[in-house]
């Protein structure tokens, strides 16, 4: 066997162990979707950042909020007001958790039906956002609902959307 039949063959060994580990590691889990109705006095403590997904100050907000909800245990919640079509177009997120703590600005929610996606999977498993997100609008659109404007992640893989 000559020296360019050995890469050939032993490149294409790499390229089919890699195709099968990615197979096997990338599409193991379940998206399931349920309803629940929050509370009446539903209440999120917390900021809002206005501005451009591309904003250095976007990622700021996120870990400010994210260290005061998470240091108290609590559960990160965002309420998208306004979604982007692309990085360069307005965003209006709150950022918040359930818990009150000082200086955060308070949305009050209200009662509402919340729908629950579940994604059932081990941690490197967990399909990306942009994927959970396509496979959610397949969901709600099978169910007739509409879009709507809350984006909470609970825990890996366990997202509510309002």
């Amino acid at each position: 066997m000559n020296k360019n039949a050995a890469l050939g063959t032993g490149f294409l060994l790499i390229l089919l162990v890699g195709f099968g580990l990615w197979k096997r590691y990338s599409a193991n889990y379940d998206l399931s979707l349920t309803q629940q109705e929050l509370a009446a006095d539903w209440t999120l403590y917390g900021e809002w950042f206005i501005g451009t997904p591309a904003e250095k100050r976007m990622k700021q907000v996120f870990e400010r909020v994210e260290r005061q909800v998470l240091g108290q245990g609590d559960i990160l919640h965002t309420w998208y007001a306004q979604e982007p079509g692309g990085k360069l177009d307005t965003l209006a997120v709150f950022i918040g958790g359930e818990k009150p703590y000082a200086g955060a600005e308070v949305l009050a929610v209200g009662q509402m039906e919340a729908l629950i996606a579940s994604v059932v999977a081990e941690r490197r498993q967990l399909p990306g956002p942009e994927k959970v997100k396509r496979l959610w609008w397949i969901l709600l659109s099978k169910r007739g609902f509409p879009r709507q404007k809350c984006l909470s992640i609970a825990s890996f893989g366990r997202i509510r959307w309002w």
